[in-house]
């Protein structure tokens, strides 16, 4: 009798990426996402990534909520895709420009990942308050920097500090770049109450952010914020409900209604709103913003 041992390879361990690709893969074209779709087949380094069972992406390729946040991320990365193939396409023109992208309250950087591997010559700083969520996988990524920070309301001195932090990380890598304009395209998914009238500021306020895609989320009116509360009021509004979906389409529009301010000479500004019926989230209101220096 053969005493021979039957050696039978390990079997991959399945995670929530697998289900992922399986299922929208599996779906007729008129009902798959778009976003998960673009995800699933876009991205052969990902699944690179998964068939070697890289420690360092464990976590990443099983988040709970990745089927929702690939949804939120991939509006953005499409909000960003467009710009650069319209209004900002000499921004591609990678013998004049350098691109920097900010993502802001990134979380585990779906939006980074997908934007490092579309443009792997641009620089992304994925900056979260979040010190303890698990972004090993960012280390197979040159290109992208994880930068523990809080993104303050303009009353703690929000603008003054995320505007320095900005406008520090364009000028350095201005100076390893001198043959090139360093630029900053700013994303901001799901900004909680008026974090987002920071990067309304930082947009205003700093020249090299060529571009803005932001997503806000909740508001609430207090004395801080009377101009918001002035807004809603004359809109007939009741912000005491602050979970309708009516004040949350308010409140986009009231930031939208800001960007629109910044026309000047000099300066040619182009904005958009988009309800986006992709997104797994009621608060799927995406406003894109573009400046064309003359």
């Amino acid at each position: 009798m053969s005493d021979d041992v039957v050696h039978t390879k390990p079997k991959r361990r399945v995670n929530v990426y697998d289900h992922l690709l399986e299922n929208v893969l599996a779906q007729e074209e008129s009902e798959r996402n778009p976003y998960i779709y673009y995800f699933a087949t876009n991205f052969p380094q990902l699944k690179e990534y998964r068939d070697a069972e890289l420690p360092n992406w464990r976590s990443f390729f099983n988040k709970s909520t990745m089927k929702k946040e690939i949804t939120e991320s991939g509006a953005m990365v499409f909000r960003v895709i467009e710009q650069l193939q319209g209004e900002l396409q000499h921004l591609t023109d990678a013998s004049k420009y350098k691109i920097v992208f900010f993502d802001c309250c990134s979380g585990k950087g779906f939006t980074s990942v997908m934007l490092s591997l579309l443009y792997p010559d641009s620089k992304i700083w994925m900056l979260d308050k979040d010190l303890k969520m698990n972004i090993d996988h960012i280390k197979s990524l040159p290109n992208i920097n994880f930068e523990h920070f809080y993104i303050y309301p303009l009353r703690k001195g929000g603008f003054e500090k995320t505007l320095k932090l900005m406008d520090d990380k364009i000028k350095k890598e201005q100076a390893l770049e001198p043959s090139r304009e360093v630029v900053g395209i700013c994303l901001a998914s799901h900004l909680c109450v008026h974090l987002s009238e920071v990067m309304v500021h930082i947009y205003k306020n700093l020249d090299a952010m060529r571009s803005v895609v932001l997503s806000p989320c909740c508001s609430y009116v207090n004395e801080h914020n009377k101009h918001w509360f002035d807004y809603a009021e004359n809109l007939g509004l009741d912000l005491h409900d602050e979970e309708t979906i009516a004040v949350y389409a308010a409140w986009t529009m009231y930031l939208y209604s800001s960007l629109k301010e910044l026309n000047r000479e000099g300066v040619q500004v182009k904005c958009s709103m988009k309800i986006d019926p992709h997104v797994m989230s009621p608060k799927c209101h995406y406003i894109i913003s573009s400046k064309l220096i003359k």
